[in-house]
């Protein structure tokens, strides 16, 4: 989460902080979801769970920080696009149904990414970003109840839009 926040709008503050405090991130996109994954110190696991909510709650996609994202995602397809496994999951998603969600892009690169607007990542966001269709494990050394009062406190504050889940009853092939 490179785009600063409402509550930490400096765009590398999730990143200081987490090196601050011995920690380090990760994130992943698959055909159906994303995962966001972290982990710190004991002494910063409460700021590094507010600043990992605030993502969530109120992301400002400052344009410099959606720049250094896509240059990463860029990165990452130059990485993998000779690779077997994605040639072939490539040969897959074009012999797929082609009404079927599987079949459409799966990642960005530099071209593809490029022309895209601060307002339509604000717009992409709000359309697929929802308390009711997002899961969250968190595991920590506090006791139970702690940890339980803590994530709901924060992550409560994640707008429920009350979307539906994606779901494609055609086949795939």
């Amino acid at each position: 989460p490179l785009f600063g926040y409402e509550k930490y709008p400096n765009e590398s503050e999730y990143q200081r902080y987490l090196d601050e405090c011995g920690g380090n991130q990760n994130a992943f996109t698959a055909n159906d979801r994303t995962v966001y994954i972290f982990s710190v110190d004991n002494p910063g696991f409460e700021g590094a769970l507010d600043r990992f909510a605030h993502f969530f709650i109120s992301p400002l996609f400052n344009p410099s920080g959606v720049e250094r994202e896509s240059e990463a995602v860029d990165q990452e397809f130059c990485k993998n696009v000779s690779l077997d496994y994605w040639r072939a999951s490539y040969v897959k998603k074009e012999l797929s149904n082609s009404d079927h969600p599987y079949h459409r892009f799966c990642i960005g690169n530099r071209k593809t990414l490029g022309d895209i607007s601060q307002d339509e990542l604000k717009s992409w966001y709000n359309d697929h970003y929802s308390a009711n269709i997002m899961h969250l494990a968190v595991y920590s050394n506090l006791p139970m109840d702690e940890l339980q009062e803590k994530a709901a406190a924060l992550f409560s504050k994640i707008s429920n839009k009350n979307q539906r889940p994606a779901y494609f009853d055609g086949p795939l092939f």
